[in-house]
């Protein structure tokens, strides 16, 4: 082989190689990249889901929230409820006063009629 053929072949080789090379870094590029998008995209996931755990966590203490005023409400209610019942038993109470109040006045005024119980026409008040 002659100079020129050896240089030819040299030069083919290390163009070849270059190529190659080229190749390579091209590729590697290429798969950087792809990496680098790859973890982008779930970088963006994680936010989202993290966006959605935070939603959810402020849906579960909103949901908290109106379990305790639904409970503070019923307890507010059974409270009322139980000052309603003590307010109808006195009501009663003094219903049944104001009833006996009312015989004990109907009495003592059949006591002061001079026609009751003296006259057979006229029945003594007993309405009560």
């Amino acid at each position: 082989m002659d100079t020129q053929t050896t240089l030819l072949w040299g030069f083919g080789l290390i163009g070849i190689l270059a190529l190659v090379g080229v190749i390579v870094v091209i590729a590697r590029r290429r798969s950087e990249q792809a990496l680098r998008e790859e973890q982008e995209q779930d970088a963006a996931r994680a936010a989202e889901l993290r966006l959605k755990a935070q939603d959810t966590e402020l849906a579960a203490r909103e949901s908290e929230a109106q379990a305790s005023r639904a409970r503070a409400d019923a307890e507010q209610a059974q409270v009322e409820a139980e000052r309603l019942r003590r307010e109808a038993a006195q009501r009663q109470a003094d219903a049944a006063d104001l009833r006996v109040n009312s015989s004990e006045q109907h009495q003592a005024a059949d006591s002061l009629d001079p026609n009751i119980g003296r006259n057979e026409d006229i029945p003594p008040n007993d309405s009560v």
